[in-house]
């Protein structure tokens, strides 16, 4: 079976379990547009901004625990949410808002972080009223949407693509065309099982983070996986929500037994020979 077969049926798999809200996929709670702070109206303008200054941190660190920790600094500080706040209190002020809030994050760097923090603030302000909705709603052009958002500091094409997934599931601009040639955004999880389950594996290299560090080989993977959600009648963004969820619950934690894909991958496989053989001792 060639590899294009072979990912149309492993996005088949998934998205069956995915639809249908089984195994895996009976709770979606941990998805990213499923965030929101208890004490903001969800759809709104500050829900907006919280996405826009979570996401861009959304890189180098478990994401649910990430999600619970920037709700938990909206329920007590929303000032760090609004770009107008953040430009007149922090702009020539770097060390306190790192030393305040930025450091106790649990951001991967948090310096790296601050001076986004207060850039993109920035741009914001000047650009886009201080509102990221406004940003949001700039354009009705997807594909354009996503490279204004690239724009700003430590939005890359990854994090770029999952702030327009979640402007597009929230229906914050419900306006969006061009959707299709937007880049899904491959994260970990993506080229995790799309390694495992033969669908990308280039010759001559066996090491994961090789190929998830390799710009070259995620523009591939991505096209991959895009190109499958096209071939079997899904929007992309839906098969990202539902990779993403099979990948950070289903995978790390090794729940191969109720994975739908567990006959293709080479972990499941694995699993399911182990499992065999303990039975019959």
């Amino acid at each position: 079976m060639n590899k294009n077969n072979i990912v149309n049926q492993v996005s088949s798999l998934i998205m069956d379990e995915y639809m249908n809200k089984n195994g895996i996929f009976n709770n979606i709670n941990e998805l990213l547009e499923m965030q929101c702070p208890e004490t903001i109206e969800p759809h709104s303008e500050e829900h907006a901004n919280f996405y826009f200054y979570l996401i861009f941190n959304d890189h180098g660190t478990k994401s649910i625990n990430l999600y619970k920790r920037f709700k938990d600094k909206y329920q007590n500080f929303p000032e760090l949410f609004n770009a107008k706040y953040i430009v007149e209190s922090y702009e020539n002020n770097e060390e306190s808002l790192l030393e305040e809030h930025t450091s106790k994050l649990g951001l991967r760097y948090p310096k790296v972080a601050t001076k986004s923090w207060i850039e993109n603030s920035k741009i914001l302000l000047d650009k886009f009223d201080g509102k990221a909705i406004n940003m949001f709603r700039s354009t009705n052009d997807a594909l354009e949407l996503f490279k204004t958002i690239n724009k700003f500091r430590s939005y890359g094409p990854k994090t770029s693509g999952l702030l327009l997934r979640v402007i597009l599931g929230m229906g914050f601009n419900r306006n969006l065309e061009n959707i299709e040639n937007v880049p899904l955004p491959v994260d970990i999880h993506d080229t995790r099982i799309a390694f495992n389950c033969g669908i990308y594996r280039p010759n001559g290299i066996d090491d994961l983070q090789k190929i998830y560090t390799n710009p070259s080989h995620i523009k591939k993977i991505e096209k991959l996986w895009r190109d499958s959600a096209k071939f079997i009648g899904v929007d992309w963004e839906e098969l990202d929500r539902a990779l993403w969820l099979l990948g950070s619950k289903g995978c790390v934690n090794k729940e191969c037994q109720i994975c739908p894909i567990n006959d293709i991958c080479q972990t499941g496989k694995e699993f399911i020979v182990n499992d065999k053989n303990l039975f019959n001792y």
